[in-house]
């Protein structure tokens, strides 16, 4: 993996486990005692923290280093926009779309079992 690879991993851990607590960079920054505008750079790829600073980053989290640093199974563009678009649904609309999806996937093994 190259360096630039490995920052934009970082920076979109933290920005996914920064988001998925409803926490802002202000929150991470003010927990961090690091600078909003570098924590930013930081998610985005565009700046490269010490080990000090993930780690800080990790605590303030409540998450393991590991997962700073872990490639996420939904880093392809399809699987990201289709979770996009299942956020935009309303709870009883996504238990829809898993009934749909458990239907398909059903018609699928079915289809493959009869070749």
């Amino acid at each position: 993996m190259e360096n630039e690879e490995l920052y934009k991993l970082i920076g979109n851990n933290i920005r996914k486990n920064r988001k998925d607590q409803c926490l802002t960079i202000q929150d991470i920054a003010n927990l961090t005692d690091t600078d909003w505008s570098f924590l930013a750079r930081i998610e985005t790829g565009n700046g490269i923290p010490s080990i000090a600073t993930v780690n800080k980053i990790a605590k303030a989290l409540n998450i393991g280093l590991e997962d700073i640093f872990k490639k996420q199974k939904n880093d392809n563009l399809i699987d990201k926009t289709v979770i996009n678009l299942i956020e935009s649904f309303s709870e009883n609309d996504k238990k829809n779309i898993v009934k749909i999806l458990k239907t398909i996937k059903l018609i699928n093994q079915n289809n493959k079992s009869s070749i």
